[in-house]
């Protein structure tokens, strides 16, 4: 066994205080890192607070003027309404005529398109008997000579 001896009792002792004033320090140091933490962690979400409260002011503002510029688009269309009532039926009967107008048009086109074919079918038969005719009488030429 070991024999203790007053030297190494007093060893022992500032050992040991040394050890229990390194405890406490690091107790203190851990203590003040805790507060600072919590600190830190109060002020991000004072931070996070502020900034939700200024988003959701932003839309509260940005639902305030589209509501607002809603309501006056539809004032303005109901006035319109009022201002140009009949000119939209009479617009649509315009567009209904000239629908059925063009319509009759593209018709005639289309039977036009079809005549002009027929005459330029005519055309093309008719070259080709006289091109027989011609070549017929050439022939007839040249056996007379």
């Amino acid at each position: 066994m070991i024999e203790l001896t007053p030297t190494l009792l007093k060893e022992i002792t500032v050992a040991v205080l040394s050890l229990s004033a390194v405890y406490w320090l690091l107790r203190m140091k851990i203590n003040q890192n805790t507060r600072d933490i919590k600190a830190m962690q109060t002020q991000h979400q004072n931070e996070r607070l502020e900034r939700v409260k200024a988003i959701q002011d932003s839309e509260s503002e940005t639902k305030y003027y589209c509501d607002t510029k809603l309501a006056l688009l539809q004032s303005e269309r109901k006035t319109c309404n009022e201002k140009h009532e009949g000119k939209f039926e009479r617009i649509d009967m315009m567009l209904t005529e000239y629908s059925k107008k063009s319509d009759a048009m593209i018709e005639t086109l289309g039977k036009q398109t079809e005549l002009l074919q027929k005459l330029s079918d005519n055309i093309v038969m008719q070259n080709l008997v006289i091109e027989k005719h011609l070549t017929y009488h050439e022939t007839i030429e040249k056996v007379k000579k």
